[in-house]
C-alpha cells in the first residue's frame, strides 16, 4: 500500500502501518529463531524448553518464553492500534502507532526510484522455483522444517506482495500510455488470485488433501510466478529506451 499510494494522505497512513508491522517482523523472526535454535540445541520440543535440566538451558528457556510473551502481547497490541488508526484515518488523521521506529523515512528514496520496481518482478520470478522446491523437497526433519518455513512464508508474505505491488507500479506510472502494450494490472495480479481459488476448490472436492487451503497457496505462487515471468519478458520487449 505504501508504495503503491498515489495520495500523500493514504501514503502517511501505510508509512504508519508498515513502520509497526516492519518492528513486529523483526520481533517475530527473532522470536521463532531463539525458540527454534533453543529447541535444535537442546533437543527438546519448542513448548518444552523449560524442562531441560541445565542452567544455561534453563536460562536460554525463560528468554525464550520471555520472548513468546512479548510477541504475544504485541500481537494482540497491533489489533488494537489498527483499530484506533484505522478509526482516525476515517476522520482525516494519519495517526502514528506508539512506540513505532520510523523505518520507513529511511527507505522512501528507494521507493520512490521507479527504475528498480521491475527488478522486483525478476526477482520473484527467478527465487519462486528455488524457494517452493525448498519448501516441497526439504526434509522433514531437523534445521530442514525451519528453512522450508522460512522460504515459504517468504514467498507468501514478502515476495507475492512485494511482486504484485511491482506490476501494478510498472503498468501504472512507467509504462507510456502511448505505447502499444499496455498491461492490464488486474488481469497479471487478479489472475493468480482466481487460479488459487480454483486450486482450492478443487483440492476440497475432488482430492483427498488434508489441507485445501495449503494446495490453493501453491497454485496461487505457481500462478503468480508465471504472470511475473510473462509480465518481465513484455516489459523487457516493450519498456520504453532512453
Amino acid at each position: 500500500m505504501y508504495a503503491a499510494a498515489t495520495t500523500e494522505f493514504t501514503k502517511r497512513n501505510a508509512r504508519n502501518a508498515l513502520d509497526w508491522h516492519l518492528a513486529v517482523l523483526g520481533l517475530t523472526v527473532v522470536t521463532v529463531g531463539s525458540v527454534l535454535g533453543v529447541a535444535e540445541g537442546t533437543g527438546s520440543a519448542g513448548v518444552d524448553v523449560l524442562a531441560v535440566a541445565s542452567p544455561i538451558d534453563t536460562l536460554a528457556g525463560a528468554v525464550v518464553s520471555g520472548l513468546v510473551l512479548l510477541w504475544m502481547g504485541v500481537g494482540l497490541w497491533s489489533f488494537l492500534v489498527a483499530f484506533v488508526a484505522a478509526g482516525k484515518a476515517a476522520f482525516g488523521d494519519a495517526w502514528r502507532y506508539p512506540l513505532s521506529p520510523a523505518l520507513t523515512d529511511r527507505l522512501a528514496p528507494r521507493v520512490a526510484e521507479r527504475a528498480g520496481w521491475p527488478l522486483v518482478v525478476d526477482a520473484y520470478a527467478v527465487t519462486t522455483p528455488v524457494g517452493l522446491a525448498i519448501a516441497l523437497l526439504g526434509a522433514a526433519t531437523g534445521w530442514s522444517v525451519a528453512v522450508a518455513a522460512v522460504a515459504l512464508i517468504g514467498l507468501v508474505f514478502v515476495g507475492a506482495p512485494a511482486a504484485a505491488v511491482a506490476m501494478v507500479v510498472v503498468a501504472e506510472r512507467i509504462v507510456p500510455r502511448r505505447r502499444d502494450w499496455r498491461p492490464n494490472p488486474l488481469a497479471y495480479v487478479g489472475g493468480p488470485v482466481a487460479v488459487g481459488g480454483v486450486g482450492f476448490a478443487v483440492s476440497d472436492a475432488a482430492t483427498a488433501s488434508i489441507n485445501p487451503a495449503g494446495d490453493a497457496v501453491y497454485a496461487f505462487l505457481a500462478a503468480l510466478w508465471a504472470s511475473c515471468v510473462v509480465f518481465a519478458v513484455r516489459w523487457r520487449r516493450n519498456r520504453p529506451h532512453r
